[in-house]
Order: structure tokens, then sequence, then C-alpha cells
């Protein structure tokens, strides 16, 4: 049996046939990569009829960037219309919160809370009024609206509202595209809602495209997308829930950098022309998360995705030089599709990751012209490139254990595999690694999930130029030290790594100690659903409850919570000073450290609480004097 993968990346499109019997592993037969097209399909065409080779097909699989790119760019989007089930709740956050404007202009065409929802345990927050929704339906309609978004409070426990409100919307427009978020995801209303719009205002585009595609490849062959799990969706059911291919790239680079490598435990990095994904492979499969899932532009979501860390660069990474003290500064834009058109090799005047890799000798064979760059510009983005890596494999590894790492993906050249890195016990490059996402989605297979919402009996679970190029700038930094001083606190690591959690659950709580690794020596917090004392190794006491002692994630300066935090992690901790009304000695019998079974004789807790202006005080008091 023979079967075609293909890859629609930003910069290339990749085909791969394989033979697969069942007595052998899968075989490569034939590979092929082109430029990929505006239009996506000739592109895609031109390398599945490079490799058919009058072969008998049994299935072309098909992972693309098509969709998250449509919303992106803001392009070929539909108009929208929102039913919440609700009833009197939930109205303090309205669909689309703290979506881009732009974004959100573009999709949101009608958004209405309506009656229905349900409680946690199953009850009605109150009936469908029928008439209502048929009402808001035929408006939408008159706005020329056919994309309709029905999502109900805690629906996942109960599904049958959000069925009739389907029934309804059918009774008054046959042709009319729905999306149930129950069908989606599962619980967590805001980032289930977030899902579903975004594959309601995608349905429209993803029926034209996959027709497309079904129209331009032969028509005797099954045609499967690939999810963003690592398995597939037919054509289908692709027209109806687009949003599961969103990050389907990287999960089939990982499938695929398993197969080819023999690997199953470890790290693959795919580096294509504009991005590099780290991400960990367990058993030979992707590891999945559904935590703190952001698809695009910042929107939560919780769909099930693979647990990958994304940097700016990639082989058309362009490269900034600073012509006065030539300094560099590596991305984050790229020439991506246009690399053999404006890259140095090809007689272009854009100096790129990939002419970097050839000036240092990576690699050879690239374009038409030979690349000379100073010594001083390779070794500044050699050493960028290095140091990115080091630092994310560190964020996707689980514990302080050496791992092996598979690189993949054209524009992996940019890495020198002969270099060491901290914490990997080797790097491979594969053969047929510039072709490895193509392997991966002719490898996915299909699935099944079934969600299952059940009550638990209470249990226990045990649960210089480095600061050029981390100068993005600089202004995270400068977030966190404004936290501090908003708050009248204090910032104790400013640059700290995660190196150990252990955590268990007993009595409600979650408690546990981690520690941080910092200059000279280790910082240890203990901490029980919240952090109760920070400590150095030699036992040096910094900070107690009940002030508030917090780590944020350099990364992303946001907070990361003691259920979130894990191995890797690059944190800073701030100390923020509690209330004075929380700081009196009989205030301290409740929220003091001693209140958490702490015998510190050497140790005395003093305030460092400041006035802090009140709403009024800051906004309106003002006013009033004048």
């Amino acid at each position: 049996m023979h079967v075609i993968g293909v890859d629609v990346g930003g910069t290339n499109t990749d085909a791969v046939l394989l033979r697969i019997d069942s007595d052998q592993s899968p075989k490569v037969v034939a590979t092929a990569k082109t430029v990929t097209s505006a239009d996506v399909f000739s592109g895609m065409l031109h390398v599945v009829r490079q490799v058919i080779n009058d072969m008998e097909i049994a299935a072309i699989m098909v992972g693309t960037t098509h969709f998250v790119n449509a919303l992106l760019q803001r392009q070929g989007l539909a108009k929208v219309c929102t039913l919440r089930l609700c009833g009197p709740a939930t109205h303090a956050i309205p669909p689309m919160t703290n979506w881009p404007q732009d974004l959100k202009n573009a999709v949101n065409g009608l958004t209405a809370f309506v009656s229905g929802g349900f409680f946690l345990d199953g009850s009605i927050i109150t009936p469908l009024d029928e008439d209502e929704i048929r009402s808001l339906v035929r408006r939408a309609l008159t706005l020329d609206i056919s994309s309709f978004c029905v999502c109900g409070v805690f629906s996942p426990c109960q599904t049958d509202q959000e069925e009739r409100v389907a029934e309804i919307i059918h009774e008054e427009s046959s042709t009319a595209y729905i999306t149930l978020s129950h069908e989606i995801a599962g619980l967590g209303l805001s980032e289930r809602e977030n899902a579903s719009i975004l594959n309601a205002s995608l349905r429209p585009l993803a029926i034209r495209t996959i027709r497309a595609l079904q129209g331009t490849l032969p028509r005797r062959i099954p045609l499967f997308l690939t999810k963003n799990d690592g398995t597939l969706l037919s054509a289908e059911d692709s027209m109806r829930w687009p949003v599961f291919t969103f990050a389907s790239g990287p999960t089939n680079s990982m499938i695929g950098a398993a197969y080819l490598s023999g690997i199953d435990n470890g790290i693959v990095i795919d580096v294509g022309g504009t991005s590099m994904d780290i991400g960990f492979i367990v058993n030979g499969r992707p590891r999945q998360t559904q935590a703190n899932v952001r698809l695009i532009d910042d929107i939560r979501v919780n769909v099930s995705v693979s647990d990958i860390v994304s940097l700016p660069l990639g082989g058309g990474t362009i490269i900034h030089v600073n012509e006065n003290d030539g300094s560099i500064r590596v991305g984050p834009d790229s020439v991506g599709y246009r690399l053999d058109q404006a890259a140095l090799a090809f007689g272009g005047q854009t100096i790129t990751a990939t002419d970097v890799a050839l000036a240092a000798g990576l690699t050879s064979g690239i374009g038409h012209s030979t690349v000379k760059l100073s010594s001083s510009i390779v070794e500044q983005v050699l050493d960028y490139i290095k140091q990115s890596t080091t630092r994310n494999i560190d964020r996707v590894k689980t514990n302080e254990e050496s791992v092996p790492v598979i690189l993949c993906g054209g524009g992996s050249i940019l890495i020198d595999i002969n270099q060491a890195f901290a914490g990997v016990t080797k790097i491979i490059r594969p053969a047929h690694y510039a072709v490895c996402n193509a392997i991966g989605a002719a490898l996915c297979s299909i699935s099944a999930t079934i969600d299952s919402i059940v009550d638990l009996l209470p249990s226990s679970i045990d649960g210089g130029e480095q600061r050029k190029s981390e100068a993005k700038f600089n202004h995270r930094s400068d977030a966190i030290q404004a936290v501090a001083r908003a708050g009248h606190g204090r910032v104790l690591v400013s640059d700290g790594k995660v190196i150990s959690v252990e955590r268990h659950t007993t009595a409600g709580f979650a408690r546990g100690h981690l520690t941080i690794e910092t200059v000279g020596r280790n910082l240890v917090i203990d901490f029980q659903n919240e952090n109760l004392i920070a400590r150095f190794d030699d036992g040096e006491i910094l900070a107690t409850v009940p002030d508030l002692i917090t780590l944020v994630e350099q990364d992303s300066a946001e907070p990361v919570s003691t259920e979130t935090i894990k191995y890797g992690y690059r944190v800073s901790v701030l100390v923020l000073p509690a209330p004075e009304a929380m700081t009196t000695p009989r205030a301290l019998e409740t929220v003091g450290i001693k209140a958490f079974g702490y015998d510190l004789p050497n140790y005395e807790y003093i305030p460092s609480h400041a006035p802090i202006n009140s709403v009024w005080d800051v906004f309106y008091k003002k006013d009033i004097d004048v």
C-alpha cells in the first residue's frame, strides 16, 4: 500500500510517497519540495505529481497552515452570529473579550446572551425560549450572516440545548453553517467559546478550500487533513471542524522525527523557513497539552495541541545589522517563501539566517551566489541561535535528565550538530530531515475521543552579546520591575530557573516545594495552594506569608501558579507586602507563617506595607478638589 503525505508550510510545500506493508516498517519511496504557491493548490498539486509516479495511492494526508494563516492575515473570514445560552449568568464577560479589535471586527456579526444554560450538576439555569432564539436567527440571516456559533454554559455536561438550537437554525436556513461548542472542546466557557467562534468563522473558507483540493487531486484518492494531536480528519469532518487542524504542522514533524530517528523519547526541534518549534516526544508520540493553549493572537482555547515552544527563527529569518556598532538583531521578521529571491545566496540583498549558515560552513549547495559575511556577524548569529535553542530545550523538559535531540526541517541547518548543548546526550539530523513534516503527515492514524464528566470521591494524588540578544527586548524586565514598584514590593530573583518541583494533594490542598537555581545558590519555596515561604538552601529566610510571594515567567511576564509551575521555567520572584490589616499580631495568628505549622525561632516577620491609594484617590478626588 502506498500513501502520500503533504505539508503546506508558509515557505515550502513538501510531499513524500511512503510504502506501508503490514509486515515491515514504512519506507520512503520518493520526496519532493517546492516553494509554497500563493494559491496553495498549484504548489501542492506540483509536488504530489512529482511523487505519485503512476502508483496506486490509498490516501493523501495533508497538513496545512492555510486556516490559521487566514486568521492571522484576517482574510477569508465569515461574520459569525454567536448565541451564548446562559440565562442571567456570565454577562460580566461577553464573548470575544480580550480579542484583538481588528479580528473581532472581522468576525463579530451578531452576539447575544439568550435563555438556556446549565449548572455544573446538570440542572437548568433557564429553559430555552425558542421564540427568542428564532427571532435572533432570523435577524442574523437578514444581516447576511450564515455562520452560527452556539455555546451553552456547561453544555459538555448536557448537550440537548445546543442541539435543539441547531435544529431551530436549520429550520430557518438549511444552508447555514453551525458550530456547537460541545463538539469543539470541554469545560471552560470562555476558552471553549473562543475556539468555537474561531471555528465558525472558518467554516465557509474550509468548505471552499477542501472542495478545491478535492477537485485538484485525483478523485479516486481519499483526502484527509491532519489534526493538532497527530491523527486524521476526513475531508468532510475538516470542513466542519477546521480549528482542529491549526497546530498540525509541529505535530507532524515530531511524528516524522520519531520514525526517521528510531528515538521514541526525546526532544524534536523543527526549523522551517520562518519559525522553530521545540517539543517532546513520549513513546514516539508528541506530548499533548490543554493547559494555557493560545492558538493565535493570545486567544485562549481549550483544545488539545502538542506541547511546544515556538520561536520566530527559521531559514528565512532576517538578520538586521547595526552599521554603527556592528551589533545584530535576529528577526523576528522573515522573507518567508521569498527566500529564493531575497537571500544573498540567491543574488538578493537581504541577509538571512540561511546566508549565515552558508558563510559558517554549516551547509552548502544552496543558491547560486557566494555568501561572504564578517566573522563578527556570523559569530553573533550562531551564538544567538545556540543560546535560544539551549534556553528553550530546558523549557520543554520535565526534569534534569539529559535527553537526545532530533533536528528536522530544512532550516535545521542553522544548528551545528557538532556543538555540545547542556542537558543533551546527542544531536542527530536523520535522513529525509527536510521533509519530516510530510512524512509525519503520512504516518498519522485515525482516532476517536470520548469525554466523560464524573463525580470523583476525595483522593490523594502524588502527584554583553547575550544582553543584546535578549533585549526584546527589555520591556518584559521593565514590566516585572513596574509590578514590584506598583505594589511597593521587591524582586528577590530576577533570573532563575526552576530545577525541581515536588507537589502532592492532601486535604484539598496542593502542597509541596520548588527549587529555583540562581547565581551562587538555590532558592526554595514551600507552597500550600499559595506560596508560603521563600528561603535559600542554606536556611536564610527571605520572605513569608502574609506577604505575597509571586513567580513571574520571564518570557511572557505573566504570573505562574503553583498548579502550573514545572521544571525548566525561567522565572523572576517578587514579594509584594501584605495590607496593614493582615500584619497585626491577631491577624498573624491566622495568616502568618506559624499558622501553617512552621516553627522558626530565629525568624521574626517584619511588616513592610505602604499606604496604597484607592481608586477614588487616584481618579476622582483630584477633580473634586479642583
